[in-house]
């Protein structure tokens, strides 16, 4: 994105690109419901998930594990022993 073509959107939309899975047409989706990462991470693990992704064919999907993994990562949550810890970690 060129300097000048920067906006809050094309930012934000850049931002979700970075996380794996995450391609343009998902963060486009996840923008529609969520305009900044304030309000992202305030949604559910379940709202991540339901989320629906059209596809070029007309195909509705929702994006399932990948809302799971972006809500993991979000949320420093850390798999022990098949269970789920949210880890708060301070900075140093």
């Amino acid at each position: 994105i060129k300097k000048e073509n920067l906006t809050e959107k094309s930012c934000y939309i850049s931002q979700l690109c970075c996380y794996h899975g995450i391609s343009n047409k998902i963060a486009e989706e996840i923008y529609k419901s969520y305009k900044n990462f304030s309000e992202l991470l305030t949604a559910s693990t379940n709202d991540l998930s339901d989320i629906e992704i059209v596809s070029d064919e007309g195909k509705i999907k929702k994006l399932g594990i990948i809302g799971n993994k972006l809500y993991d990562y979000l949320h420093y949550v850390e798999i022990i022993n098949n269970h789920k810890k949210i880890i708060i970690k301070k900075r140093q």
